[in-house]
């Protein structure tokens, strides 16, 4: 194995999707390498090489960083968003439960009304009845009386 290849096996292994640009910049060149200032042409090949890989790779991790950041901002949004749908659901249920609360207040104060009401018609026929029948006994005594009267005397004084 000659120096130049040990270079080449190992960018290939740290960046095997990229063989043919390693061959082509590489390769090719380590077998015509002839003098000393073909091996810093070499070298400055690799370094640029390097440079544009971490170059790109540094766009990659911006990339996946602003990818991050975009979902979490969305993550937020939809949490906001659902704490929002959340809290107006239970705005909107307190309303109805209230609503249902006043119409049953309504409907007890409708009933209470027309059971006084009712109690009312009751206790004044029931009043009236009792009039009626003590006016009743009240004529039937008138009447009574003096037979009454006459059956005491006749009882004690005869």
């Amino acid at each position: 194995m000659r120096k130049g290849e040990l270079s080449v096996g190992i960018a290939l292994f740290l960046y095997p999707e990229n063989e043919n640009e390693f061959r082509s910049i590489f390769f090719d060149k380590l077998l015509t390498i002839r003098k000393k200032s073909d091996i810093i042409l070499s070298i400055n090949d690799w370094r640029s090489f390097l440079q544009r890989r971490f170059s790109m790779a540094s766009e990659a991790v911006k990339r996946i960083l602003e990818a991050e950041a975009e979902a979490d901002k969305r993550s937020a949004e939809a949490r906001t968003k659902a704490d929002g749908i959340v809290t107006e659901a239970e705005r909107k249920a307190s309303i109805a439960v209230q609503k249902r609360l006043t119409d049953a207040k309504t409907e007890i104060s409708k009933l209470r009304e027309e059971n006084r009401r009712k109690l009312e018609e009751y206790s004044d026929k029931a009043e009236k009845s009792c009039s009626e029948k003590l006016s009743e006994l009240e004529k039937t005594a008138d009447s009574n009386k003096p037979k009454a009267i006459e059956a005491i005397i006749s009882e004690y004084f005869s």
